[in-house]
């Protein structure tokens, strides 16, 4: 019967080590699975990373010329305003040339008038 215990005990003790070792492999085999899954991930985003790195380049590109067409659309403003004080400049002259030749012109009248007059006089002298 001793022996039969003994026999059993080292049954267990041997069934023991035998789960210990699976329990063990069992864990080793999660490790790699992890490990695996992992790799799989990286592989995934580092197959990504061209195209997000283009992406950014693209990006980075268009903020250029974002900047370029601020920087030019300011340069456009600048042009206008003085574009602006230009004309305002040109109709200012321009009312000032026309009141001179209404100023000429009325003078004219005026001229012709006195002229008109002193025709008148001196025929009436002569008559």
């Amino acid at each position: 019967m001793q022996q039969m215990l003994e026999s059993k005990d080292l049954e267990l003790s041997k069934f023991s080590k035998r789960m210990k070792e699976a329990s063990s492999h069992m864990a080793q085999q999660e490790e790699v699975v992890q490990g695996l899954m992992q790799q799989h991930r990286t592989a995934k985003l580092e197959a990504q990373l061209p195209a997000l790195a283009s992406a950014h380049h693209q990006s980075e590109i268009l903020m250029e010329k974002v900047w370029s067409l601020e920087f030019l659309l300011e340069k456009n403003n600048e042009n206008v305003k003085n574009l602006e004080t230009i004309l305002e400049q040109k109709q200012a002259d321009m009312r000032k040339a026309e009141e001179a030749v209404y100023a000429w012109t009325g003078r004219s009248e005026e001229t012709e008038a006195y002229l008109r007059r002193s025709q008148m006089r001196i025929s009436e002298l002569e008559a």
